[in-house]
């Protein structure tokens, strides 16, 4: 039976896939108008599990530039990504991290990890406000909203 559970993942996988084609075309080099991010991603204080799925997109505040938005993956806790827009930025962070639990799919039967994605609080799930000046390391720290 598909639950919400199941439906979350495939949203997060075609994101992710989204987010890939944007970096294959966002995240080419550095111009006059970008600037080079990396950092390390924290969440409640801690390394992002190694088995994380994750990304990172910069999305600029100013809608009249042509600056468009661009992310990049999250692998090891990190990120790093040479084509972020100047100015003022909207950052985003998707997290989901591997239950444990398998699932088929498809009609030939295809394994698939089930994934939980991870409840920023409110106010990092609409975005985290950056000022990008200049090339720079950002380390940024995320908090799980609380269960009730």
């Amino acid at each position: 039976m598909l639950d919400a559970d199941y439906f979350q993942n495939l949203l997060f996988r075609m994101l992710s896939l989204v987010g890939c084609v944007v970096v294959l075309s966002g995240c080419s080099g550095s111009t006059g108008n970008t600037a080079r991010l990396s950092g390390e991603i924290l969440l409640d204080g801690e390394p992002l599990p190694p088995d994380a799925l994750a990304s990172i997109s910069f999305q600029t505040v100013d809608v009249t530039g042509s600056a468009r938005p661009t992310s990049t993956q999250i692998v090891n806790s990190r990120y790093d990504c040479p084509d972020v827009p100047k100015g003022k930025v909207r950052v985003f962070v998707n997290i989901s991290i591997p239950t444990g639990k398998t699932y088929t799919t498809g009609p030939n039967g295809k394994v698939e990890d089930e994934l939980k994605t991870v409840d920023l609080v409110a106010s990092q799930r609409q975005g985290i406000e950056l000022d990008v000046v200049e090339s720079t390391t950002i380390d940024i720290e995320l908090e799980q909203a609380k269960r009730r």
